[in-house]
């Protein structure tokens, strides 16, 4: 990772970090990340321009430079080392990204879609964290997390639960609340908003924070209205390594036809609740590569499917789909050619 790459990411963590107050924490644990955070950004800063890690000369390689970033924000991940983490999310590029950051900051990891075997995890191993998907098959996050408040085990019904959503509202804060969860985040999300949640959940900060209209921001909003396809963010939250990057590109070609194959099949029943899921279930993969055309597409299926219930439209916005989607791939491709040459 570049100089400029390392201080934007510090930037970042260090904005997210702001928006704790250390007052709600206990004086040790306040302590703790306080002194935590200002080693890790003065080893970041030396590593970048100071003198105790790398050499004062203007022969600095840059390979140094990346190296002793690294080592800094490896020891940022020691804050949540070894965390055991509870993963309830149903879609598998979803999994796979998560697992990928959870692995690099040494957490232990259980992934599972189902609320059953989710328990079963909950009920024979030691668990810190649960992250929850509010929109699963069968059972919903809102589901499980009744189950776990009301669970005759203290530890499992006091756990830390952050909910996962691509569609949060003022409706879901409400509900979040209701069902006992303590935190959120939005997909799609990026490592250090993640890395953030879990260490102040973590830590004993477990607190829903305040939502209102002002910054609960429509999907249609969420992208740029340029529709130009980038990669160059999901190479950030692959943490440099394009392996991932390919193999997250492979797995959204993956969804993007098992959602063509479903959307069809449902529409020929007219299932119109069929035809929401999958379209909810597309919507997380198209954000996570901002493709911004498609979603806005699904955007309107969605729509019509809860609200319109209009076949002909639904049909006509799903051949769009398909007419758009060759050239976006196209596109996704020539870009992952672009970072494989530039890394």
């Amino acid at each position: 990772m570049r100089p400029k790459e390392l201080l934007t990411r510090l930037s970042r963590v260090e904005s997210l970090l702001s928006e704790y107050s250390f007052e709600e924490l206990s004086t040790a644990e306040a302590t703790t990340l306080k002194k935590s955070f200002e080693l890790f950004k003065q080893q970041l800063e030396d590593a970048v321009f100071g003198e105790g890690i790398l050499p004062t000369t203007s022969s600095r390689s840059s390979e140094a430079v990346d190296s002793g970033g690294e080592n800094a924000l490896n020891a940022a991940a020691e804050l949540i080392e070894g965390t055991r983490i509870l993963v309830f999310e149903d879609n598998y590029l979803n999994q796979r990204l998560l697992a990928k950051h959870l692995d690099k900051w040494g957490c232990v990891t259980f992934m599972t879609a189902s609320g059953a075997e989710g328990m079963k995890v909950l009920e024979t191993e030691t668990i810190d964290l649960v992250l929850m998907d509010l929109r699963m098959p069968q059972m919903t996050g809102f589901e499980i997390s009744d189950i776990i408040r009301g669970h005759e085990n203290k530890a499992i019904r006091q756990l830390p639960i952050i909910a996962l959503t691509a569609d949060f509202r003022i409706q879901d804060m409400d509900n979040s609340e209701l069902h006992g969860m303590n935190d959120y985040l939005l997909k799609p999300y990026s490592a250090d908003a993640l890395f953030i949640k879990i260490l102040t959940n973590k830590m004993g900060l477990k607190k829903l924070e305040e939502v209102n209209e002002a910054i609960v921001v429509e999907e249609s909003q969420a992208f740029s209205k340029d529709s130009t396809v980038s990669l160059d963010h999901l190479y950030e939250d692959c943490m440099g390594e394009l392996d991932q990057v390919a193999e997250l590109l492979h797995l959204f070609k993956q969804n993007v036809l098992e959602f063509v194959g479903t959307l069809k099949f449902q529409l020929k029943k007219e299932d119109f609740y069929g035809i929401g899921f999958a379209v909810h279930k597309i919507k997380s993969g198209l954000a996570m590569m901002r493709t911004d055309r498609l979603y806005q597409l699904v955007l309107q299926m969605e729509k019509c499917s809860k609200e319109q219930r209009d076949l002909t439209q639904l049909n006509t916005l799903f051949e769009l789909f398909i007419t758009e989607y060759p050239g976006i791939e196209h596109q996704l491709d020539l870009e992952f050619e672009k970072l494989t040459k530039a890394h």
